[in-house]
C-alpha cells in the first residue's frame, strides 16, 4: 500500500519538476519584490495579512494544476 501510494505522488518531486518549481518560485519572488517596491516608491503603506498566503497559493497551483490563480 505505502508503495504504489508513495509511486504515485514521487512523479511530482521529480529532479524536473522540482527544478522547474525552482523557476515558478523566483518568478513568483520576483513579482512580488516588484509590488512591494511599488508601494514603496509611492509612500503606502503596505499591509502584509494576506500577502504571503497568496505568494504560497500562487506557488501551489502553479505546480499542481500548471496555472497560477494569480493572486499576487
Amino acid at each position: 500500500l505505502h508503495r504504489s501510494r508513495r509511486a504515485t505522488i514521487s512523479l511530482f518531486f521529480s529532479k524536473r519538476l522540482v527544478s522547474n518549481l525552482k523557476l515558478v518560485i523566483t518568478k513568483l519572488a520576483e513579482r512580488l519584490y516588484l509590488r512591494l517596491s511599488s508601494y514603496t516608491e509611492i509612500g503606502l503603506p503596505i499591509v502584509l495579512n494576506n500577502t504571503f498566503s497568496y505568494f504560497a497559493i500562487d506557488i501551489i497551483t502553479e505546480y499542481a494544476f500548471a496555472r497560477s490563480y494569480d493572486f499576487l
